[in-house]
């Protein structure tokens, strides 16, 4: 059984997920990192979902680094959510590649889901890095901007990380 013929559930599962985290993160922007770390667990269940048993696990590390580092931020947990952001980099880089390599065929929803992938990538590089070296997006010097854009890039990389899974 395919992917697809779950589509209209899963999606629905998403949406409810996503703005119940909305509604909690509502009342307060300290706590939006937090909540929006979640998002890892969506992604993680439908990695494990499609088998791909690696990444799911690998999502599931982030989600604990994340939730950890959103709690209580030193050093050591900054180190910790790094190496798992790396790690689930590398790995969907390289599922990334693997699949595109298959998917030789000039079909227009892989080239699309691959553009898609790409500028995620690319926008979260943008607004981690720039914004680091300028001082703004989760840089910025205004606590609630900060948490605001660094839940965007959970949001982003959520996005993305799925769309790998799904091509």
């Amino acid at each position: 059984m395919s992917f697809y013929s779950y589509k209209y559930n899963f999606k629905s599962i998403l949406f409810i997920l996503f703005s119940h985290i909305i509604l909690i993160t509502s009342d307060s922007m300290n706590h939006i990192c937090f909540s929006s770390s979640f998002l890892f667990l969506i992604t993680a269940v439908l990695a494990l979902y499609c088998k791909y048993y690696v990444y799911g696990i690998l999502l599931l590390v982030l989600l604990i680094t994340s939730i950890i580092l959103h709690s209580w931020t030193t050093s050591y947990t900054l180190l910790l959510d790094k190496v798992s952001i790396i790690a689930v980099i590398l790995y969907g880089a390289h599922l990334f590649y693997t699949k595109s390599i298959q998917k030789t065929s000039s079909n227009t929803r892989i080239i699309i889901l691959q553009f898609l992938v790409l500028l995620t990538f690319f926008i979260t590089i943008y607004l981690y890095y720039y914004g680091y070296y300028t001082n703004q997006y989760c840089f910025d010097k205004n606590t609630n901007t900060s948490n605001l854009y660094h839940s965007l890039l959970h949001f982003i990389s959520f996005y993305g990380h799925n769309i790998i899974i799904i091509m």
